[in-house]
């Protein structure tokens, strides 16, 4: 159940990616800045790996 929540903690920040690129594509066409895109992603990798770490070295005590 552990990598289930981490997996959900770092799901977000991909969303909110999508959320920005789909956004920003209605408001004006070919304006999304993919470096946004990728460190939004980026960061979502980031929290699911630390939130695995966490809920592991929880499990443990």
């Amino acid at each position: 159940m552990r990598p289930r929540r981490a997996a959900l903690a770092g799901i977000v920040f991909p969303v909110i990616a999508i959320g920005y690129f789909a956004f920003s594509s209605a408001v004006e066409p070919g304006h999304a800045d993919p470096g946004v895109i990728v460190m939004l992603c980026a960061l979502g990798v980031a929290t699911a790996l630390m939130a695995y770490v966490l809920f592991a070295s929880l499990a443990n005590n």
